[in-house]
């Protein structure tokens, strides 16, 4: 995989982080500036309202000082007793003279609210009653709010009602400051570059806002901003958008009499102009975070790659032949502070990785050319001194490996000889035992024929058990349905001596009836002697059935009680039987443990015949196998002595070159328990027990 170099990610890193602050900043002073602007002409758009709002509420202060002024002035209160025209508007202009105050919008009625004089119009006659203040004015309160009219639309209005001298009311004055009126707006605008609008419900009335070349009258409000002002009756202020121009507004709604919403009032700043500067102020802010952001990427750039990328590069090429073996590399200077340290420590890794290589070679070489008498003796330092350690006991561990092969071979040389003894002895015994298995298993071949053939007898007897238990469980069943039918015996015994019972019943009623035909034969006299017979034949009759009947139930009586002893009998002979049958199944269920245990033995004698021939193949191997270790332990001798030849060609220590194996001890000084060495003992072999 291509990988990057550090130059350019630090590069990267650095353009990076140097544009993402000029961002930074820029949002946050764009967002500052913005919100500093909005928030100004917020305020601005809510101070212009507030001067609307104390515009509406000097002419609603006005209008009331006119009207209740005009409703107590004398000559007002003559004329409009009088309902004459003339004198009323002479009147009124006697009271502006007096009183210094502008004229307005003047409305006069009599008692019933009709029209009889406006002061700004010739329209008269008609009838106002139905506006609220009017009414409010009739029942003698005087109102003063912004109201809805006739003519004028919307205005800052009072009402108040006139008197006699009486205390009756005869009218109402009404004097109106018309808020439709373009005058009225074009004054409170003045010189200020803010925009005005009166709204009547949600329909502007009165604007200063310009819709091409005309104001723009007519025009809704927005449906979310009327939600809040008109619904809600709120003062709202939002950024909004009025004939296609950016506008800060600010609302308030306008409040009848009543309580009721008839209006709104709007101040607004166009913020063209505005938006016209944030956007140069954006544009010179963005060249000049630019500008400042590539000198400083420039300089960055300029100071890493000498202070950084350089250094490094020198370093990881110098890493880089070191990790490809080459320890003869030149580390560059490099500057006083961190990538400088690591250059040093990387000098003085080198310098001692040549040292330590340069001894492991020479002593590697010595221990090839057969010296297993060399050691390292130079101090290694830290994971090095581990290495050193390392391979002093791998030359030691090899030196102890060969003396000890060399008196293994020795050692093996005089076992060899012992082997083959051994051997011989034990392929005589071998023979031996192979003629007594032989007889061994000819008995129990004949132990085996026996037990089979008793095991075949078990089987028969089972048989037998079996079909005579079979026998005892039909007698068992046969019983069992004799006493059924024994019982339907008994019952229907029971059945018999019921009827003669009712035979009984019915030669007692024969013969009283005889006897109540006797009585009456007798009462009749002769004409009765007939029946008088007829009446002793049936008594006669009844008697001997009742005599019948006795001897009968007699009998059934005997029969009954005999069925009962024989249901008795019958009843014991089948509870012996079914322990007859209990019995039955106990021998069969022990005949059959003794055929399962009969065929056991069967079976273990013939694993026992089995096992038999097995042992007698493996002693007829072991009596030729024994001969064959014999001649391999000769084989053996011969190979242990190429060792020892092999061995001495090695300079060992302690000169363990040569010497008999009995004279030998093992003094090292690099047996070591963690290398899995220890002192070899001395090797002996003897044959001579009888277990071998």
């Amino acid at each position: 995989m291509k990988r990057q170099k550090i130059g350019t990610r630090l590069a990267l890193m650095t353009v990076l982080s140097v544009v993402l602050t000029a961002l930074i900043i820029f949002a946050t002073v764009f967002l500052m500036l913005t919100n500093i602007i909005n928030q100004s002409a917020t305020n601005h758009s809510h101070d212009c309202l507030i001067l609307l709002e104390d515009e509406i509420q000097a002419c609603l202060t006005s209008s009331e000082i006119s009207a209740l002024g005009m409703a107590k002035s004398g000559d007002v209160k003559k004329a409009v007793a009088l309902k004459d025209e003339a004198a009323i508007l002479a009147a009124v202009d006697d009271y502006y003279t007096s009183t210094h105050m502008g004229t307005n919008s003047i409305t006069i009625t009599d008692a019933t609210g009709t029209v009889i004089v406006r002061y700004y119009s010739d329209k008269k006659g008609d009838s106002i009653a139905d506006q609220t203040y009017i009414q409010k004015a009739l029942a003698g309160e005087s109102t003063t709010a912004v109201a809805k009219g006739t003519n004028i639309q919307l205005g800052a209005r009072t009402g108040a009602p006139v008197y006699d001298d009486a205390g009756t009311i005869i009218g109402v004055v009404s004097v109106t400051y018309p808020l439709d009126d373009e005058a009225f707006i074009d004054k409170v605008k003045g010189d200020s570059d803010n925009d005005f609008t009166i709204f009547m419900d949600n329909i502007r009335v009165n604007t200063t806002v310009m819709n091409g070349s005309e104001r723009a009258i007519g025009t809704e409000m927005d449906p979310v901003i009327a939600t809040h002002v008109l619904d809600k009756q709120e003062n709202y202020a939002v950024s909004t958008e009025i004939m296609g121009k950016p506008y800060i507004a600010a609302y308030a709604p306008l409040i009848d009499g009543e309580g009721k919403t008839v209006g709104a009032a709007f101040a607004g700043l166009n913020i063209t102009e505005i938006q016209s500067l944030e956007v140069m102020a954006v544009g010179v802010s963005v060249g000049v975070a630019v500008v400042v952001a590539v000198i400083v990427c420039v300089i960055m750039i300029i100071y890493i790659r000498g202070a950084i990328v350089r250094p490094v590069e020198n370093l990881c090429m110098v890493a880089g032949e070191m990790a490809n073996g080459n320890l003869n590399v030149t580390v560059n200077k490099a500057p006083n502070n961190e990538i400088g340290a690591l250059a040093d420590s990387l000098k003085d890794t080198i310098s001692n990785l040549q040292v330590i290589v340069n001894d492991i070679s020479e002593n590697m070489e010595t221990m090839a050319n057969g010296d297993m008498t060399n050691e390292i003796t130079h101090d290694y330092v830290g994971d090095f001194a581990s290495i050193k350690q390392s391979v002093n006991k791998i030359s030691g561990a090899l030196n102890n490996t060969l003396s000890s092969i060399n008196i293994a071979a020795e050692q093996v040389n005089s076992g060899a000889d012992q082997v083959a003894t051994a051997a011989q002895s034990l392929s005589q015994g071998a023979t031996e035992q192979a003629s007594s298995i032989e007889e061994l298993s000819s008995s129990i071949m004949s132990v085996s024929e026996q037990v089979n053939e008793n095991a075949k007898n078990v089987n028969v007897a089972g048989d037998y058990v079996q079909e005579s238990q079979q026998g005892i469980e039909n007698s068992n069943q046969y019983m069992q349905q004799m006493m059924d039918a024994m019982s339907d015996i008994n019952e229907s015994s029971s059945q018999i001596s019921k009827i003669i019972k009712v035979i009984d019943d019915i030669a007692f009623q024969t013969n009283i009836l005889a006897l109540n035909a006797a009585v009456e034969a007798a009462r009749a006299g002769a004409a009765g002697k007939g029946f008088s017979v007829v009446a002793d034949e049936v008594r006669n009759l009844a008697s001997k059935s009742a005599d019948a009947a006795k001897q009968t139930t007699l009998l059934i009586e005997g029969s009954v009680t005999s069925v009962g002893k024989g249901m008795e009998i019958a009843q014991e002979t089948a509870k012996a039987l079914e322990t007859v049958k209990s019995q039955s199944e106990m021998v069969v269920q022990t005949i059959k443990k003794i055929q399962e245990a009969s065929n056991e033995q069967a079976e273990a004698i013939n694993q026992i015949t089995i096992g038999l021939e097995q042992i007698s193949s493996v002693v007829q191997t072991n009596s030729a196998t024994s001969q064959e270790s014999a001649a391999a332990s000769e084989e053996l001798s011969g190979q242990a002595q190429m060792l020892r030849e092999e061995i001495s060609q090695f300079k060992l220590k302690n000169n363990y070159n040569g010497g008999s194996a009995s004279s030998m001890s093992l003094q090292s000084d690099y047996s070591s328990p963690a290398m899995g060495m220890s002192s070899a003992p001395s090797l002996s072999i003897s044959l001579d027990d009888d277990k071998y």
